[in-house]
Order: C-alpha cells, then structure tokens, then sequence
C-alpha cells in the first residue's frame, strides 16, 4: 500500500469516527404525543395567599411547568402593596426558574366593553389598549424582575387591536379562551397573525363561577384524552382561589398524575412553547410534536 493510499485511509477513518462522536454526543430530537400547558390565572395581589401556595406547591412537588397570569392592578391595590407576594414570587423564579413564567393578565381585570360577552380589551379602542398593556407590562418588569411575553386576556377575549399593541411591545403569545378564537378567528390550535402566536385555552377547571364547582375529575380525564389521542396541544386553565379545600387540591393532583401516566407527554409553560414554536424548534408533524435542541 503506498503511503498515500494509507494518508487516505486513515483520514477516512478519522473522520467516520468524528461524524460518529458528533452523532452520539449531539442532543437528541424528542417527539412527544402532545404538549400540556398549565395556566394559572388571577394571580393578584391581597387575596388568597395561602391557596396560592399550596397550589403552587403541587406543581412544584409534580415537578410540573406552570403559567402564573398576573394581574398587576385590581381594585385599590397594586402589586407594590403587597410585598409578601411579590417576595414570594420573585423568590419562586430565582429557585425554579424553569418552572414558572409570569404572564401579563390584563391591566386590572375590568369589563369594559360586551365584546363576545364581556372584555377588558376586545372592541377597545387601540390607544387605550396599548397604554393598559404597557402600564402592566412595566408594572410587572418592575416588581418581579421579569420580561412578561406572555399576554393573558381576562376573560379570554381580545381582538386585533390587542394584538397589534402585543407586536408593539415585544409580546411573543396571547392565550385565551378557546371558544373565542374559534369564533372570532375560526381557529382553535395554535397559530399566528401579526407575529404574535396564539396558544387557545383548552380546558377550564372551574365548570360554574357561581359557587366555584369544579368539572369532575373523570369529565377532565375523558377532555384529556380526547386531545391526546388526536395529538392536540392541551391547554388547561386553573384559578388558584378555587381551590378552597383539601378535596379539591387532591383533584389537581390527581389529574398531573393522570397526565404523566401517559406516553410521551411534555409539560411547558406558555413562554417555552412560544419560543420553540417561532424558532421552528417545536413542530407538528404526522408522528406528534417533534422538540429540536
């Protein structure tokens, strides 16, 4: 063999085994069945404490990501009037940082207009909107220390003048209620319209705000399992408040537990799915939602 033959051989060898290496050592692309977002609503300050805690306390035992929606102003308080909160909640970011998201819940959660039923925003002027938002936003920069992406419509409707003021400030998702997009946009999965990507609420705990009852536990099993066979993302909302006795923590419970019996099943909060959605690194395909590195 002539030594260059032997030069070639050797390279070729060298280079299978780098391409090899890179292979073995390079992030594996996951693929999940469905993606399960957890959005807690009405974090606010001067109420409930105490439920706030214990049911963020399930979800940090289950390991499990959460959306926190924060309303920044309601009533006569302001996030700064409650600083045991805030504390709590700052410190709950530092500790877990990739468990938790703040998202912008509104300005302060009143009913402004009989838009779809009812709205903070939807049907309101642009200005308005964009001077209600960026004073949330600022509010929740502020106290928390965060950059919210994330806008939480009360009471699940917007238009587009919402989200034309979200592109404005550099919001990346709006989530609201599921019937709304179907209705408004004639969408109901995630999509995009003016660079901001719409993640629709799936399903909601509480089944009559008149005394706070709960849908059952097996009417949430059967929802979950109807998107999960068709391998929908699953976006399912809470109001921590609600949770007023042990029974009903145990639900909560439970049905993560359901969750997670399940196959390739991926929990995120709204901002992880966000990013990875508009980068390309999370995508729907024919064999579920592919996951890049």
């Amino acid at each position: 063999m002539s030594h260059k033959a032997a030069i070639a051989i050797i390279c070729i060898i060298i280079s299978s085994v780098a391409i090899t290496a890179s292979l073995l050592l390079a992030p594996k692309v996951e693929t999940y069945q469905t993606i399960v977002i957890f959005r807690s609503d009405d974090i606010q300050p001067c109420f409930a404490f105490d439920r706030l805690i214990q049911v963020n306390n399930i979800f940090i035992d289950e390991a499990v990501p959460v959306t926190l929606s924060t309303i920044p102003f309601i009533g006569n308080h302001t996030l700064d009037d409650d600083p045991t909160l805030v504390e709590y909640l700052k410190n709950l970011k530092s500790t877990r940082p990739t468990l938790v998201e703040f998202a912008l819940h509104g300005y302060d959660h009143q009913m402004l207009s009989d838009f779809y039923g009812g709205s903070e925003f939807g049907g309101i002027e642009y200005p308005t909107q964009y001077a209600r938002i960026t004073l949330g936003q600022e509010s929740l920069t502020e106290t928390l220390d965060t950059d919210p992406v994330t806008f939480i419509p009360p009471f699940g409707t917007y238009d587009n003048n919402t989200i034309l003021a979200l592109k404005a400030l550099d919001f990346q998702t709006v989530s609201g209620w599921g019937q709304f997009t179907k209705e408004y946009y004639n969408r109901t999965g995630p999509f995009i319209t003016q660079e901001i990507l719409h993640v629709p609420e799936s399903q909601s705990f509480v089944k009559s705000w008149h005394n706070h009852t709960f849908y059952t536990l097996e009417f949430l099993k059967n929802r979950f399992d109807d998107y999960y066979e068709k391998g929908l993302i699953y976006v399912q909302t809470i109001h921590y408040f609600t949770f007023t006795d042990q029974e009903q923590l145990d639900q909560l419970r439970a049905f993560i537990e359901f969750i997670k019996d399940h196959k390739d099943v991926e929990f995120m909060t709204l901002r992880r799915f966000a990013e990875g959605y508009l980068d390309g690194k999370i995508e729907k395909t024919t064999e579920g939602w592919k996951v890049y590195p």
